[in-house]
């Protein structure tokens, strides 16, 4: 008699549901950190790789011929690997090219300390106009814009304007 306890999951439910749902929470928290810090790296590796590649054919010591190599090379290497092809590498440097930019960094730090379109303009503009590097850029966000500020780089408030929702430079 091999007979099986038969457990009624809709009163078991009912009677432990906080602490069954406590454990669920701890088990899903976990699975996305784990996904996060998996993507992290991943994010990690293909600035890298795109990072090293770039450094090679800027200084002109990879051509296009090399970076198809480097693709069958790590294919070989391990075949069941996918998103090596020699398009994703080239894609792998543009966003390493892109995003490690000046330009990039300088939008980023006008987008994070900027609370309106107004000022985000203003400092775009501004870091535009007077070829400002990042560390510039840092030093200028210790003086607040203000309707004088545009006077003094010689903005005329009415080149700004706001047409459907964005700030638009008229020229």
């Amino acid at each position: 008699m091999n007979e099986k306890k038969h457990i009624d999951t809709n009163v078991t439910s009912l009677k432990y549901k906080d602490e069954f749902e406590t454990v669920y929470g701890i088990i899903t928290a976990h699975k996305k950190r784990a996904m996060r810090a998996v993507h992290n790296e991943s994010i990690g590796m293909l600035w890298e790789v795109g990072g090293y590649v770039s450094d090679r054919l800027k200084r002109s010591a990879w051509g296009d011929g090399v970076v198809r190599m480097l693709a069958e090379y790590i294919h070989t290497k391990s075949p069941k690997a996918k998103g090596w092809s020699y398009r994703t590498i080239y894609k792998m440097v543009q966003f390493f090219d892109t995003y490690s930019s000046e330009n990039f960094r300088n939008n980023q730090l006008i987008m994070s300390q900027c609370r309106t379109d107004e000022q985000r303009l203003f400092y775009m503009l501004y870091a535009g106009r007077e070829q400002l590097e990042y560390k510039e850029l840092q030093r200028a966000f210790t003086w607040k814009y203000s309707a004088q500020s545009c006077r003094v780089l010689q903005i005329p408030k009415k080149v700004v304007i706001k047409v459907k929702g964005e700030w638009q430079l008229l020229k």
